[in-house]
């Protein structure tokens, strides 16, 4: 008879195939973590407490982004679980779209510096036409950097495709630690999208 292993251990046929033991399952671990998933659907949304000393690289996806009649703009935000954004006018960002129409190939730029936002989109779109966004930040949390990103974006609409790259910062002191993101469409309009957090370890 096999004698009762511990708590939580599976039972496998043992390695001589010829009679049964008790094992315990190796822990799967993983440096990719999801933090926070989510949909939205209105004027603004706060993604608050996701941001913290555990991870040193963060990865923010947006998908299936619709936007109404104007652009789509990110700010930070600090005070964990009771966030709050900052309005400060210290963000500083660049971009560059590329599109094509049917007969015209373009690239045009974004950029602000003093502004109290950063600029992530450019054109309305349909449910059958989604924007998507990827978002590289590091260190969001730390005491010893500054906020910063870098972007990619996809979109399109009835009159041209276009993907854009972008970076921006906030140029607020080194001690700010920034604990989620705000975002919302400008002119106060609703849009809707999903959302995922994802922190990588050192």
């Amino acid at each position: 008879p096999v004698s009762l292993g511990s708590a939580s251990q599976k039972l496998r046929v043992n390695s001589g195939g010829n009679a049964l033991e008790f094992f315990t399952e190796p822990t799967v671990t993983s440096d990719f973590v999801k933090i926070i998933a989510g949909t939205h659907s209105g004027t603004e949304l706060n993604i608050d407490n996701v941001f913290t000393g555990t991870y040193d690289l963060y990865k923010v996806y947006l998908s299936d982004v619709v936007v109404g009649s104007d652009w789509l703009a990110m700010r930070a935000r600090t005070g964990g679980a009771s966030g709050s954004t900052v309005t400060n006018s210290e963000y500083r960002y660049e971009s560059k779209m590329f599109w094509r129409s049917s007969s015209t190939a373009g690239d045009t730029g974004e950029h602000g510096w003093a502004d109290a936002y950063f600029r992530i989109g450019w054109t309305n779109s349909e449910s059958v036409k989604p924007h998507t966004f990827e978002f590289t930040i590091p260190s969001p949390n730390s005491t010893s950097y500054k906020f910063s990103y870098y972007m990619n974006n996809l979109h399109f609409n009835n009159t041209y495709i276009g993907s854009s790259v972008g970076a921006g910062t906030i140029d607020l002191g080194e001690g700010t630690q920034y604990t989620g993101l705000n975002f919302y469409q400008n002119g106060g309009n609703s849009f809707s999208m999903k959302y995922k957090v994802y922190g990588i370890k050192s």
